[in-house]
């Protein structure tokens, strides 16, 4: 008997266990808070009409799993008041990517969707501000069981209790992710300055951008570039120029490094830019960067910049179609990469 029960108290905590959360956009589940805090979608336009387009990529449910709840973060830098929602919930799948969906609600869909919720009221819950967000989850009343590809979530809110209107609701929006990280300081310049390399976050599709400043003014130097992460030890560059100040020290990988030659402007500065493909490969690449120029007013003709890691981030895979004034609108407007960070219970 004593058996028995462990058995079932073991398996309905291995059940539990194995309910997980995922984060979209993924590089959010360590973003405590988004970029942007959004006033209104997806809950708060009054009676309407919300399609939220995913690509499947970025969506960390594993295939064969059934989702259990969809929803959102709450802005964490606000606290909100909730309301009841006469909601409907449909989810299905779409050949559209996040920058060709339409804003033809039904032919943004590849094959018809399910309803995985109501219509039924749905209390969406007052929250206080609090670092990190609290969830927005909606309980699926019919599981949907992920098959891959890119997902369509549908929300319909045919009335609520603020009299059907609109109404202020925050929930989190991402925008891209992109650290930069800097090495040990630059060496001085006769400038009396360290020179110093500083890079721009830096968007997949973009542009990547870096400046160099305290040179010689209308000096000569080399930019280096690599797709190599920074290295953990520095390493002396007295092998190539001898007697160079020891607080010169390379800081970049440079077997694999491009080489840009530029000259410095009348006050010292100079300014790189590349543009940055716009695919998926180069979503959490790195771009490591230092420069070396020539300064006879030093020890030894050269001062050295700190490096500076970029790792390249990607507007979210997103995108929200709104039609305002009816749960069935057949028409909305179309918002790319819009960023809402939602939530996918899953098992």
């Amino acid at each position: 008997m004593h058996s028995h029960r462990f058995l079932v108290t073991f398996f309905l905590a291995a059940s539990v266990i194995a309910q997980t959360t995922a984060v979209f956009p993924s590089d959010h589940a360590t973003v405590p808070n988004g970029a942007f805090g959004e006033p209104q979608a997806p809950f708060a336009y009054g009676i309407s009409r919300m399609m939220i387009g995913l690509e499947g990529w970025d969506l960390a449910v594993p295939v064969g799993h059934s989702i259990t709840a969809v929803g959102f973060r709450q802005d964490g830098m606000q606290a909100t008041t909730g309301c009841t929602l006469q909601l409907e919930v449909r989810m299905g799948y779409t050949n559209r990517t996040a920058d060709t969906f339409s804003g033809a609600f039904d032919t943004n869909y590849s094959v018809p969707p399910v309803t995985v919720f109501g219509p039924a009221p749905f209390v969406l819950p007052s929250v206080a501000s609090s670092p990190g967000g609290a969830p927005i989850l909606v309980p699926l009343s019919t599981p949907f069981v992920y098959s891959g590809g890119n997902l369509v979530v549908e929300l319909r809110i045919s009335g609520n209790s603020n009299g059907n209107g609109s109404f202020i609701y925050y929930v989190d929006r991402a925008s891209f992710v992109s650290p930069v990280v800097n090495g040990q300081q630059g060496c001085f310049s006769s400038t009396a300055l360290r020179t110093r390399l500083t890079v721009d976050p830096t968007q997949v599709g973009d542009v990547y951008r870096a400046t160099v400043t305290n040179l010689v003014p209308s000096g000569i130097g080399m930019f280096f570039a690599t797709l190599d992460a920074m290295p953990v030890s520095t390493f002396p560059l007295t092998p190539w120029v001898p007697g160079v100040d020891p607080e010169c020290v390379g800081q970049i990988a440079l077997a694999n490094a491009a080489v840009v030659p530029f000259v410095a402007n009348a006050s010292g500065n100079a300014a790189m830019a590349f543009s940055v493909p716009n695919s998926i490969a180069w979503y959490h690449q790195v771009v490591t960067a230092q420069v070396a120029a020539a300064d006879f007013g030093v020890v030894g003709g050269l001062t050295a910049s700190n490096a500076a890691q970029v790792t390249c981030g990607i507007l979210p895979a997103n995108t929200l179609v709104i039609g305002q004034g009816a749960a069935d609108a057949a028409l909305g407007n179309v918002y790319a990469r819009f960023g809402l960070v939602m939530l996918f219970e899953h098992q």
